[in-house]
């Protein structure tokens, strides 16, 4: 497991806008103060800034969209998604931020006129074949271990927040462990479940449709 270390430091890395360490005053009264570099691992610099450049990107496609959506609205948000997806770490901050984006494009798909038809033929063709996977003892194994990696995601994610905003670093790296061997967890479930849709043929953008994660 990934270990976490100076969670002020990272803090304070993104209010400043730097990169690769952070300096912090030593809290002397004279004009030259001593200043300290922390140095922030370069996976976690890419988790941080990951995952807060997909939800800028979320904000704008679904929480400050255009008041009327242009009619590429939804590729975008897919296009979007894929690059994170493909470029980013897959670590937790951003697992947790590209669900996050996963929800924004299901909310725009229930925009009028935003679904392709074409989309929606194939998902009606490909309901028999979901239900058909569904059924299966193996996609009940893999669903019960993606929703039991999913609570725990939410319950440390939340603890993580709540030491990090108090100061408690010992705490912040307790559960920052366990919210990053849960999203492992979760990716190695969903895995499973997207080896099963692709072998019937299913497209693995229809998977939240179908009720697959």
């Amino acid at each position: 497991m990934r270990q976490f270390f100076a969670l002020f430091g990272i803090a304070a890395l993104f209010t400043a806008g730097l990169s690769g360490c952070v300096t912090t005053g030593g809290g002397s009264s004279s004009a030259k103060e001593e200043v300290q570099t922390v140095e922030v691992p370069e996976e976690e610099m890419a988790d941080f800034t990951c995952a807060k450049q997909i939800e800028d990107v979320r904000y704008k496609l679904c929480d400050d969209p255009p008041p009327t959506l242009p009619f590429d609205h939804l590729s975008r948000a897919r296009s979007s998604w894929a690059t994170f997806k493909n470029r980013c770490p897959e670590q937790m901050r951003t697992g947790l931020a590209l669900r996050k984006l996963e929800r924004c494009i299901d909310q725009i798909e229930k925009e009028p006129n935003m679904l392709p038809d074409d989309v929606a033929t194939r998902r009606k063709e490909g309901v028999k074949k979901a239900n058909e996977i569904k059924a299966t003892e193996e996609f009940a194994q893999a669903s019960r271990r993606l929703k039991k990696a999913l609570r725990a995601i939410e319950d440390a994610s939340l603890s993580y927040n709540d030491a990090f905003e108090n100061g408690d670093e010992k705490e912040a790296r307790f559960q920052g462990a366990i919210w990053d061997d849960a999203e492992e967890q979760y990716r190695k479930a969903r895995s499973r479940i997207e080896a099963m849709m692709q072998h019937v043929g299913l497209d693995l953008e229809d998977g939240h449709y179908f009720g697959m994660w």
